[in-house]
């Protein structure tokens, strides 16, 4: 039985770590999927209505959104630096090929946003 090797208590107890450890990157990777999921809504209309804290880099991921080279990691710091001052409610601004709508401020702070993909001869 060349095949059949008995596993030594430490043996055992590195390969019950790793496999923790990757237990433990696979879920952490799909409660990610899930927050992204859970914090962005597509309407049937077609806008989709998301929280501004989000990462630039996980909507670009989840819509068709293109985002600028900016120092910033969300969303709402995106829209601030792009009006330059401290956003208003219902205020609009337009990124590339995406609209971008205020829709909840908590004090001086963009809580969410409402967002469309423009078309060509939206533009």
């Amino acid at each position: 039985m060349a095949g059949n090797r008995v596993l030594s208590a430490l043996e055992l107890a590195v390969l019950l770590m790793v496999s923790a450890f990757l237990e433990e990157i696979v879920r952490e990777t799909e409660d990610e999927y899930d927050r992204l999921d859970s914090e962005v809504e597509q309407l049937a209309d077609g806008p989709a209505l998301f929280r501004a804290k989000i990462m630039i880099r996980d909507l670009s991921r989840r819509l068709q959104f293109d985002s600028p080279e900016v120092e910033v990691r969300t969303v709402a710091g995106l829209v601030m630096t792009v009006l330059g001052r401290v956003a208003c409610m219902e205020d609009i601004v337009t990124i590339n090929n995406c609209r971008l709508n205020i829709i909840g401020l908590k004090g001086k702070s963009i809580t969410w946003l409402r967002l469309w993909i423009l078309g060509e001869n939206q533009l």
